[in-house]
């Protein structure tokens, strides 16, 4: 795990040491400045209400996927699934709930476990091939 720490950081430096010195000196103003992404107060609120839920989530989405090996290739993206079904059902206000709240509720679950179906087919794809190899 270390190694893998080490390993991101350093694509992370390696990325930033590229974005310095070949990206344009006109590019690198325009990034800096339109990059930034501003939070309204609701939308602040609302990452503030999920915050921990999709901590817990990343932790037990790591530690399952470590626990079932390669059985447990799709864990992660089942976790995750269960994490923004947590967002889609929060009707408290915010970004997420806009015109009426029960349709907006039922339109993004949908759209979620559409995604979520979609991983699965991509993972089984993915495991097909690499069991095939």
């Amino acid at each position: 795990m270390c190694f893998n720490t080490v390993a991101i950081l350093f694509l992370a430096e390696v990325d930033n040491i590229i974005f310095q010195v070949a990206l344009p000196e006109e590019v690198r103003a325009r990034v800096e400045e339109a990059g930034r992404v501003v939070l309204g107060d609701a939308d602040q609120l609302a990452l503030a209400r999920t915050k921990p839920v999709h901590i817990a989530l990343i932790m037990a989405a790591v530690l399952g996927g470590v626990a079932l090996g390669a059985e447990g290739i799709a864990f992660p993206l089942l976790v995750f699934w269960c994490g923004r079904m947590f967002q889609s059902c929060d009707t408290r206000g915010g970004p997420l709930v806009r015109g009426t709240p029960g349709c907006d509720v039922c339109v993004r679950l949908g759209k979620t476990t559409g995604a979520c179906c979609c991983g699965l087919c991509g993972v089984g794809i993915f495991a097909l091939f690499a069991h095939m190899a």
